[in-house]
């Protein structure tokens, strides 16, 4: 006697492949948002030469942030991280440049740790 076992058939939609998919896109486009979302700054900071407003600490520590997470990324073999951080650390540098050559050449801004030249506008009665 033989016995015969029915399976059914296969689903076509597989809620765990759908999940992983969704993940995906999911992942690489916040990769994508939050590696672009320094462009507009960059954009204005050059247009205008100006940084009133930007803060320069802002950008300082999440450049560093950008850097551990970048390890982190790579501890844990995640490319769209990987992909993120790196972006990230791109665009900071380039904001973190700008700032630096903008603020160097406006009159009334100081970078941080510039005690004389703020010492000198305070004392000239330039503000």
């Amino acid at each position: 006697m033989t016995c015969r076992v029915h399976t059914l058939p296969k689903p076509v939609f597989r809620l765990e492949s759908s999940l992983m998919e969704l993940s995906a896109i999911l992942g690489w486009t916040a990769t994508a948002l939050f590696t672009f979302c320094y462009i507009p700054q960059i954009y204005k900071t050059a247009k205008t030469q100006t940084v009133d407003g930007l803060s320069f600490w802002l950008l300082f520590i999440s450049f560093i942030a950008n850097i551990v997470a970048l390890w982190y990324a790579f501890l844990i073999n995640q490319a769209p991280l990987q992909v993120k951080y790196v972006g990230g650390l791109i665009f900071l540098g380039i904001c973190l440049y700008l700032y630096w050559r903008v603020a160097r050449s406006s009159k009334r801004a100081v970078l941080p740790g510039d005690v004389n030249r703020e010492t000198s506008t305070i004392i000239a009665g330039d503000n």
